[in-house]
């Protein structure tokens, strides 16, 4: 019983250590003058692309492996800045609270919805 609290613990820790991680990438881009950069079609295109290299989870998935979804942690930034990206970033969303509760089939029908939205951009 008690591994399972210490893996909801690691899970959640990856979590938002990796959003946070993450999320201050996302936003460390800048130009050639120095300022922020707000591209929202390269940062979808580079979340895509880490979903797409990420294996399908499964119950023997290693804790770590789930940090990649972390990367969800960019969805409300992109559709803040481009209202088109509301249906990835609810994806996501939905694909981190299934990744947070390690609720596998949640999760593999979490990732397939993002991966559809991602083919639709």
């Amino acid at each position: 019983m008690w591994r399972n609290g210490l893996l909801v613990g690691l899970v959640i820790g990856l979590v938002i250590g990796a959003g946070a991680l993450g999320l201050a990438w996302a936003l460390s881009g800048s130009d050639s003058a120095g300022e922020t950069s707000a591209d929202p079609a390269a940062d979808a295109e580079a979340v895509c692309g880490i979903v797409a290299r990420t294996p399908t989870i499964t119950e023997d998935t290693p804790v770590d492996e789930l940090r990649r979804w972390g990367v969800g942690e960019v969805g409300p930034s992109l559709a803040d800045q481009d209202p088109t990206y509301e249906p990835l970033n609810e994806a996501l969303q939905r694909a981190m609270r299934a990744m947070q509760r390690f609720d596998v089939n949640e999760l593999r029908e979490a990732t397939a919805q993002v991966k559809q939205v991602c083919d639709d951009l």
